[in-house]
């Protein structure tokens, strides 16, 4: 956006996408969008990149795979972005197992893993990139989580 460049941000949620508006109100080319990612009202053919962050299992696989092929201008990308636990470490791996657990809105997730992005994906080609980050948390935002 700081290039200048327009920004459709598609958000059901009212709060996220007040916040987001509230937030990016200094960008004129921001356009807040009230549709869901397997309906997002955008015309055909219309947009460079699709970017979705950390969203991509509250998504019907199959209908968004299509509404962004539908678009994704012919060179298009979809760029999805991540933050997975370390399933390795025995404490993530127990942390996540609290959350799939207890919390009600995790219950039914799906993991978004190889399995899920192919079927996503369609079979089609797609690139995975892996950056490690780390996230200190004390004991009251652990529980924040």
């Amino acid at each position: 956006m700081q290039n200048g460049n327009i920004v459709f941000g598609v958000e059901s949620n009212d709060e996220m996408r007040f916040f987001a508006e509230k937030s990016l109100a200094k960008f004129p080319k921001f356009a807040s969008v009230n549709a869901t990612a397997e309906h997002t009202t955008l015309g055909d053919a219309t947009i460079d990149l699709v970017t979705v962050g950390q969203a991509l299992h509250w998504f019907d696989p199959e209908t968004a795979s299509r509404e962004f092929s539908r678009i994704l201008k012919t060179n298009g990308h979809l760029c999805v972005v991540y933050n997975d636990r370390d399933k390795n470490d025995a404490f993530m791996k127990d942390y996540d197992h609290v959350i799939r657990k207890r919390a009600k809105d995790r219950a039914n997730v799906p993991e978004v893993n190889d399995h899920y992005l192919s079927r996503f994906f369609r079979d089609a080609k797609y690139s995975r990139f892996q950056l490690s980050s780390k996230q200190l948390l004390n004991f009251e935002g652990l529980l924040g989580r």
